[in-house]
């Protein structure tokens, strides 16, 4: 007797819902099948949305950074600088609690 190793799961759904549940598959870089056999199952996901995110705020609070040692040049006041790297670091701590949010590449979720 043959193994069977997959099911085909026929789903009804509204013209719009597909759209919307195609896009969610293409944010997560997933063929449509593996994206809602994942969500169904209740596999983590990570939406390349999310990692480009913090990718661009952990550079983005890096070259904050980097620039406010040039802000002497600028003509910053003391308040300005200080407001400048208080703002870069905070933006640095988010990226960095949106990064250990996302799961781990062994499919389970880091803590929070």
């Amino acid at each position: 007797m043959a193994t069977q190793y997959s099911t085909v799961l026929r789903l009804r759904m509204l013209p719009e819902n597909y759209a919307v549940v195609k896009a969610k598959a293409a944010a997560y870089r997933q063929p449509l099948s593996a994206f809602a056999c994942n969500a169904i199952c209740g596999i983590p996901m990570v939406c390349h949305l999310d990692e480009d995110a913090v990718e661009m705020l952990i550079r983005l609070g890096g070259l904050l950074l980097k620039h406010s040692k040039d802000s002497d040049k600028a003509g910053w006041t003391v308040p300005m600088r200080n407001e400048f790297l208080d703002l870069s670091h905070r933006l640095l701590g988010i990226a960095s609690r949106i990064e250990e949010s996302l799961p781990t590449e062994s499919g389970e979720d880091s803590p929070c």
